[in-house]
């Protein structure tokens, strides 16, 4: 049957007959199916290796305190951990950016360079730290042949 819901006024279902619904009767399983029916207890086992006495065992509810404390400093660790690794990441950023600035600053310096070889210049050098490190490495006086050394390798 299908009409309008009185709530909403939208269209509703009602099914008159549910049992036609079912399908099948459940069975359930063959009694002999393979699987090994024992279950190992999992806190049993925990407390098979101590050798401490009865009066010092804890409630469970102490062991859970201390687990959430355990689990608390793991996480304090970690996020510490994290930090350390974003600050780092920071301060390498900082370094990078003041590399790329004082390359820009040294071609600039070389006056028998064209801007169309600066700019390739940059391409190249700025396409990796270890290149932008070794042009900065390299003497005032030598930094003419370098460049012109590298636009020909990478021509």
């Amino acid at each position: 049957m299908f009409g309008k819901g009185r709530a909403t006024r939208a269209c509703v279902e009602t099914f008159v007959d549910v049992r036609s619904n079912v399908f099948e009767v459940y069975e359930g399983f063959p009694a002999n199916d393979g699987n090994d029916s024992e279950i190992p207890m999992i806190y049993g086992h925990l407390s098979e290796g101590r050798n401490a006495s009865s009066r010092s065992k804890r409630k469970w509810g102490d062991q859970t305190t201390e687990t959430v404390k355990i689990i608390c400093n793991a996480i304090e660790y970690t996020n510490g951990q994290l930090k350390a690794i974003a600050k780092r990441s920071n301060v390498q950023r900082q370094a990078d950016d003041a590399s790329r600035a004082e390359v820009m600053s040294q071609l600039q310096g070389i006056p028998k360079l064209s801007t169309r070889d600066r700019v390739r210049l940059l391409w190249i050098i700025m396409h990796n730290v270890h290149n932008m490190r070794a042009f900065l490495e390299v003497p005032d006086e030598l930094k003419l042949d370098y460049c012109t050394t590298m636009l020909e390798d990478n021509a």
